[in-house]
């Protein structure tokens, strides 16, 4: 019977293992595409959130093109909400909404569309999200919790 035991415990110690492993290497991300659908170039976009130590600069995106990048929330992020911002011609602050709410274990996608760039740089973009808790974080979560 001992012998047994010291399997369970083997067992179950590199399930737990395993299962801390795959958390570390498979975190969680959010993806931002960025379609420059206009004939002008985009540029002094910057992303804002509580998720990351520092707001995240965008590169110039060239008219009819487009801009991909993964964004991994910071370990001590819980939850927030996720920002476009930009400024226009005269100096005003824009910000556009990317998730309204989010937090940690979320994964998914941020489609944003730039349709048009008025002649003050103000632009019209829509923006479409399929972000939610990935499956592998409520799993951890539900083990963790009790």
């Amino acid at each position: 019977m001992p012998k047994n035991k010291f399997i369970y415990i083997i067992i179950i110690t590199v399930f737990l293992i395993s299962v801390y492993l795959i958390h570390d290497f498979l975190q969680p991300y959010i993806k931002i595409t960025i379609n420059n659908t206009t004939s002008k170039q985009i540029n002094g976009l910057k992303i804002k959130s509580n998720a990351f130590n520092k707001n995240i600069e965008i590169r110039t995106i060239a008219a009819h093109s487009k801009y991909t990048m993964n964004l991994i929330p910071s370990k001590k992020f819980d939850e927030g909400n996720m920002i476009i911002y930009y400024f226009d011609k005269k100096d005003n602050e824009h910000e556009i909404y990317l998730l309204g709410y989010f937090e940690k274990g979320y994964s998914g996608n941020v489609d944003v569309a730039v349709n048009s760039i008025d002649i003050n740089g103000i632009l019209s973009v829509n923006v479409e999200d399929t972000v939610s808790i990935s499956p592998l974080s409520r799993f951890l979560d539900s083990i963790y919790r009790y």
